[in-house]
């Protein structure tokens, strides 16, 4: 069990799993020990990082192909984010890494919706360089989107000098 993340009422805790013949699932069990987990998702993917969204009613993981998880080694960059209901059921996409997710761990955070504004999940992603090579640098862009996957944001970029993989975490 990988990537604890505890419900807005402390009720729940969500995490991935992953077994060599199922493949990775996403589930949910009760913080008080009592009951049995719930799986929430079934198709098998590479999962991780899920985040709840601020009401409770929905999780924000990433997602890749199943095949990341079953060749070992580093894990593949994020596929995709997908969101599924907190009661389970079929994921839905929200973004693709279409765009170059490279390195990216997934979602950093999901905020609520307020003052009419919809909900946002906010991830990072490996801007493509211009220049690859030995001495290139690496930019990380934090960005956001809707849960629907629509008004793409860009709010920071970060440069280095080497490839470190930055992430963050986003509070709602």
């Amino acid at each position: 069990e990988y990537y604890p993340s505890f419900s807005p009422d402390g009720r729940w805790v969500a995490f991935a799993s992953w077994s060599d013949s199922a493949g990775g699932s996403i589930w949910k069990a009760r913080t008080d020990g009592t009951g049995q987990p719930v799986r929430l998702t079934s198709d098998g993917a590479w999962v991780s990082w899920p985040h709840w969204t601020p009401e409770g009613d929905r999780i924000v993981f990433a997602a890749s192909p199943r095949q990341a998880g079953v060749d070992g080694g580093g894990v593949a960059a994020m596929g995709e984010l997908r969101v599924v209901s907190a009661n389970g059921g079929v994921a839905s996409r929200i973004t693709s890494a279409s765009g170059g997710f490279g390195g990216a761990t997934g979602p950093a955070g999901v905020s609520a919706a307020t003052n009419g504004a919809p909900a946002r999940v906010y991830y990072t992603e490996v801007v493509p360089n211009a220049t690859p090579g030995f001495n290139a640098t690496q930019t990380t862009a934090l960005v956001s989107v809707r849960l629907d996957g629509s008004d793409k944001r860009t709010h920071a970029k970060i440069t280095t000098s080497q490839a470190l993989g930055i992430t963050a975490r986003v509070a709602p």
